[in-house]
Parts: structure tokens; sequence; C-alpha cells
């Protein structure tokens, strides 16, 4: 089942999640960080990952921009081997299985 871990990571966060929406208040006024996100067709981690980011996009406090590395030559030869791969300010922040906990503190969340 390939969305297995995604179902195990979503149980490990669901008490993050309470604290997350309590905390909506102090995320407001503060700049919506944009997110690259490499992926490709057919992928089940980039499935999974796209899953995770859009039931915490709000929480977040960040705005998915979904790039198909296959319209971009330089981006295939790049990332074809890490896809999901997650790109914030210029600098991959995470790839493969992406871990919410490593995210959140990437953005200081949490």
């Amino acid at each position: 089942m390939p969305f297995k871990l995604l179902e195990e990571q979503l149980q490990n966060i669901g008490n993050n999640w309470v604290f997350c929406r309590q905390n909506t208040e102090r995320n407001e006024g503060i700049n919506v960080k944009e997110v690259l996100f490499y992926t490709k067709r057919e992928c089940h981690l980039c499935e999974e990952a796209k899953l995770l980011l859009e039931l915490f996009q709000e929480d977040l406090n960040i705005s998915i921009k979904e790039i198909d590395i296959y319209e971009d030559e330089k981006l295939l030869e790049k990332y074809h081997l890490m896809i999901p791969v997650l790109e914030l300010d210029g600098n991959v922040i995470d790839y493969g299985r992406i871990d919410m906990d490593r995210l959140k503190q990437v953005l200081n969340i949490g």
C-alpha cells in the first residue's frame, strides 16, 4: 500500500495538528513562503508529499509551486533521482520521503 507511510506520518503528527491549528494566528501578517515542489507523473512518493503539503499548507504558511522535472532538461538532470524535492529560497530543504517534522523545523514552526 503506497500510502502506508503517509498514514503513519499523519498518525505521528496527529498531536501536532492541534498545536498547529491553535497557533495559526502567529502566522497571520507574516509573508507566505513559496516552496518549489519538483515532481513527475506516476510517482507515488510525489503523491504522498503533495498530499502532506496540501494538508498542512496553511499551518506551515507556505504556497506550493509544483514543477514537473520532465518539462526542463536541466531540472531532470539535477533531480531525476531525488524526487520529490522541496526547495525554499534556492536551497533544497527535503527530498525523497518528505518528513513533516524536518519541514517544520526548516520553516521554524513548532
